[in-house]
């Protein structure tokens, strides 16, 4: 659980975490939210990781 608030800390300093809470339920990826407010999504493999580009690209079509 620490490493994923530590690396989060480490990714962005000037945030402040109030709350956090880990979801290790999914399959693809642990969850964890900061603040109530904020989602962060770890891959549990590699395959999984390389989606990621492909997702970003479709949440930003998606937004339009």
């Amino acid at each position: 659980m620490d490493s994923y608030k530590q690396y989060i800390k480490e990714a962005l300093p000037n945030l402040s975490i109030h709350s956090y809470r880990q979801n290790e339920e999914g399959w693809d990826n642990v969850a964890v939210i900061v603040n109530e407010e904020l989602l962060f999504r770890f891959p549990r493999k590699q395959e999984y990781a390389m989606r990621i580009p492909l997702e970003k690209e479709l949440c930003i079509i998606l937004s339009h």
